[in-house]
């Protein structure tokens, strides 16, 4: 009976700590690992609202253009048709003179989707 209880009060801290999102949590987490995270949770935008934010907020700590733009690009993924564009538009914005493989490209790509998503 003894044993029963202490697995089942571990299964709990367990289950809770696997759901924990607070800040430090997220701050802990390495960059790439903050984008699997967001890949995982991305149906529930509260919680990839959260990583993605971290993931941001580092970003423009650093002042590492192409992070700023990955993070706004997880960003604009996840709200409605309007906040997404405007998502979107920061993408184009902060990226619009460097010379990169994927963006601003992705910002248009995205802006574009938004649109014929609203049309729909």
């Amino acid at each position: 009976m003894k044993i029963n209880f202490t697995f089942f009060l571990l299964l709990i801290v367990f289950s809770i700590k696997a759901q924990d999102f607070s800040s430090i949590n997220l701050q802990s987490l390495e960059d790439e690992e903050l984008l699997s995270l967001f890949s995982e949770v991305e149906k529930d935008s509260i919680k990839a609202e959260k990583a993605a934010r971290v993931y941001l907020d580092r970003a423009r700590k650093e002042k590492d253009t192409i992070k700023m733009a990955r993070g706004y690009d997880r960003l604009a993924r996840i709200f409605s048709h309007k906040k997404n564009i405007q998502y979107a538009d920061s993408i184009i914005t902060i990226s619009q003179n460097i010379n990169n493989i994927t963006y601003p490209g992705m910002g248009y790509i995205l802006k574009a989707y938004e649109y014929h998503s609203e049309e729909i």
